[in-house]
Protein backbone atom coordinates (compact mmCIF):
# COMPACT_ATOMS: atom_id res chain seq x y z
CA UNK A 1 0.00 0.00 0.00
CA UNK A 2 1.08 3.55 -0.78
CA UNK A 3 2.85 2.85 -4.06
CA UNK A 4 2.19 5.29 -6.89
CA UNK A 5 0.71 3.60 -9.99
CA UNK A 6 1.38 5.20 -13.37
CA UNK A 7 -0.80 4.80 -16.47
CA UNK A 8 0.23 5.78 -19.98
CA UNK A 9 -1.15 5.81 -23.50
CA UNK A 10 1.99 3.90 -24.51
CA UNK A 11 3.28 2.16 -21.35
CA UNK A 12 6.83 1.88 -22.72
CA UNK A 13 7.07 5.70 -23.16
CA UNK A 14 7.15 7.59 -19.84
CA UNK A 15 6.28 10.85 -21.62
CA UNK A 16 2.81 9.43 -22.35
CA UNK A 17 1.90 9.00 -18.65
CA UNK A 18 -1.49 10.64 -18.16
CA UNK A 19 -2.79 9.27 -14.87
CA UNK A 20 -1.51 8.40 -11.38
CA UNK A 21 -3.23 6.47 -8.61
CA UNK A 22 -2.20 5.33 -5.13
CA UNK A 23 -2.26 1.58 -4.51
CA UNK A 24 -4.32 0.61 -1.45
CA UNK A 25 -3.68 -3.14 -1.48
CA UNK A 26 -5.97 -6.06 -2.29
CA UNK A 27 -6.14 -5.00 -5.96
CA UNK A 28 -7.57 -1.53 -5.24
CA UNK A 29 -6.37 2.01 -5.88
CA UNK A 30 -7.54 5.51 -5.00
CA UNK A 31 -7.67 8.13 -7.75
CA UNK A 32 -9.74 10.80 -9.45
CA UNK A 33 -10.86 9.12 -12.70
CA UNK A 34 -10.85 12.41 -14.61
CA UNK A 35 -10.41 16.12 -14.05
CA UNK A 36 -13.26 17.50 -11.96
CA UNK A 37 -14.42 14.05 -10.81
CA UNK A 38 -14.46 13.00 -7.17
CA UNK A 39 -11.68 10.89 -5.71
CA UNK A 40 -12.77 7.26 -5.43
CA UNK A 41 -11.56 3.76 -4.71
CA UNK A 42 -11.52 1.54 -7.79
CA UNK A 43 -10.27 -1.94 -8.68
CA UNK A 44 -6.83 -1.96 -10.25
CA UNK A 45 -6.52 -5.66 -11.02
CA UNK A 46 -9.12 -7.31 -13.19
CA UNK A 47 -9.69 -4.11 -15.19
CA UNK A 48 -8.41 -4.73 -18.75
CA UNK A 49 -8.28 -1.00 -19.60
CA UNK A 50 -6.16 -0.13 -16.56
CA UNK A 51 -3.98 -3.21 -16.90
CA UNK A 52 -3.31 -2.37 -20.58
CA UNK A 53 -2.25 1.20 -19.73
CA UNK A 54 -0.24 0.29 -16.62
CA UNK A 55 3.27 1.76 -17.02
CA UNK A 56 4.75 0.90 -13.62
CA UNK A 57 4.82 1.76 -9.95
CA UNK A 58 7.17 3.29 -7.44
CA UNK A 59 7.26 3.73 -3.70
CA UNK A 60 7.98 7.31 -2.63
CA UNK A 61 11.24 7.48 -0.70
CA UNK A 62 11.42 8.93 2.78
CA UNK A 63 14.38 11.23 3.27
CA UNK A 64 16.04 11.53 6.62
CA UNK A 65 16.45 15.13 7.73
CA UNK A 66 19.99 16.39 7.90
CA UNK A 67 21.00 17.57 11.35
Amino acid sequence: PGDLLFFATTPTHPASIHHVGIYLGHGRMIHAPQTGDVVRISPFTGNPHREHQYAGATRPAVRAELS
